[in-house]
């Protein structure tokens, strides 16, 4: 859970507040104390931009929520960048 919490709160602070993840419920593993066990995890499949978009309501089909957002680069996530 601390893993997704801290995901979130590094694009939100790269990519602004509107930004939030679409999730998939899996399982892990862990050790307790009457052996093995799962526990639920939750899988970030993609990220969404909430901003306004009056697109997503036109046509036939079903409206697409929010629009995708790019993973930031680990020179992003660090503040890096090396020249070459």
């Amino acid at each position: 859970m601390n893993e997704l919490k801290e995901r979130v709160q590094v694009m939100q602070a790269l990519r602004g507040q509107s930004v939030a993840p679409i999730v998939k419920l899996t399982s892990m593993p862990f050790n307790a104390k009457m052996g093995p066990k799962q526990r639920p995890r939750f899988e970030i499949i993609e990220w969404r931009s909430f901003g306004p978009s009056p697109a997503a309501m036109e046509g036939p089909k079903a409206p697409q929520i929010g629009k995708p957002v790019k993973e930031p680069t680990l020179a992003e996530e660090l503040n890096d960048a090396l020249p070459f």
